[in-house]
């Protein structure tokens, strides 16, 4: 079973600045709009900027 943490944002640019700078390292996967860090064996954090979902 996977886990995912689905981040809304409104900017994107500053988003994946900002998660760059928390995890080290930039985003470990893109698909489509979303960016994702793998936070565990089955973890991840998705950054989303569809404005339907901020």
């Amino acid at each position: 079973m996977d886990l995912y943490s689905v981040m809304p944002v409104s900017d994107l640019t500053k988003a994946l600045e900002w998660f760059g700078v928390f995890f080290g390292r930039p985003a470990d996967e893109v698909i489509g709009g979303e960016h994702l860090w793998q936070v565990g064996e089955n973890a991840w954090v998705v950054v989303d900027d569809r404005a339907g979902r901020v």
